[in-house]
C-alpha cells in the first residue's frame, strides 16, 4: 500500500439488526477514491445496505456519494467512488472522495444479519 492509501473496517457486530454508522474519516493522505467490499455471510431474512458518504465542512451535512443495493443474500458486493470511474448504479460512481467521509450501514429491517464492511482508499 503506497502513502496515499488508506484501509479500515466498519464495527459490525455479528447478528447485527441496527444501522452501523463508521466515524468521519479525514482523507489525510490526499486519496481520490475508495474502495468498499462487504461480505455477508448469514444474512438471513435481514437486509441491508451500504453508503459511502462525504461531509461538507461548512455545514456539517453529508451527502451520499454511492449506495449498494439492497443485499438479501450471502454474497460480496464491491463499491467504487473515483474520478473517473464508470457510473453504475449501485456498484460504482464518478466523483472525487473528499476531505471528509464515513461508511454507513443501514438495516432494512429488524432481523439479524452477519456481515463485514471493510475498505481501501485509491490513490
Amino acid at each position: 500500500m503506497n502513502q496515499r492509501q488508506f484501509s479500515g473496517a466498519l464495527a459490525v457486530p455479528p447478528g447485527s439488526t441496527s444501522t452501523v454508522t463508521g466515524p468521519d474519516l479525514t482523507n489525510t493522505t490526499g486519496a481520490q477514491g475508495i474502495k468498499v467490499v462487504v461480505n455477508s455471510t448469514a444474512i438471513g431474512t435481514g437486509s441491508i445496505t451500504v453508503s459511502i458518504q462525504s461531509k461538507d465542512r461548512a455545514s456539517g451535512s453529508y451527502q451520499t456519494l454511492l449506495s449498494s443495493a439492497p443485499i438479501t443474500t450471502n454474497t460480496t458486493v464491491v463499491l467504487t467512488v473515483f474520478p473517473g470511474a464508470a457510473t453504475t448504479a449501485n456498484v460504482s460512481a464518478n466523483a472525487p472522495l473528499g476531505e471528509c467521509y464515513r461508511i454507513v450501514s443501514t438495516a432494512n429491517n429488524p432481523n439479524p444479519s452477519t456481515y463485514s464492511v471493510g475498505w481501501s482508499t485509491l490513490a
